[in-house]
């Protein structure tokens, strides 16, 4: 994405231009709304209008490596309610119980009151 702009590329790996980025990535998965969506609204300068393309990037690496980030935990979350949210909210409330089921989260408590989970 930087790769013909050579004084924009080396601008791109300092120390704060980094942090901002991460903190870009981060708030994308926050606020739940497109990279393009968040950088228009936020007004950054207009040297650093890669990051959308950046966290793209970032996300098809990460995918590609099975990683995830800290933020992931509930992005990713999120993402599956946001995509079952037609359905109505049985199906919310049954993805709900089966992730805090599979976390045993809840194993202890609702074996109390339902021996057969």
């Amino acid at each position: 994405m930087l790769r013909d702009a050579v004084e924009r590329r080396d601008a791109a790996v300092e120390g704060e231009r980094l942090e901002a980025l991460a903190h870009f990535c981060g708030l994308v998965k926050a606020e739940m709304i497109t990279p393009e969506a968040l950088y228009e609204r936020l007004n950054f300068d207009p040297d650093t209008d890669y990051f959308p393309a950046a966290f793209a990037e970032a996300e098809r690496l990460l995918e590609a490596e099975g990683m995830m980030t800290y933020a992931d935990l509930l992005y990713r979350p999120l993402q599956v309610l946001e995509l079952i949210a037609p359905y109505g909210l049985a199906l919310k409330a049954f993805w709900i119980m089966s992730l805090l089921m599979n976390t045993r989260i809840l194993t202890p408590l609702s074996s109390a009151f339902y021996p057969c989970w």
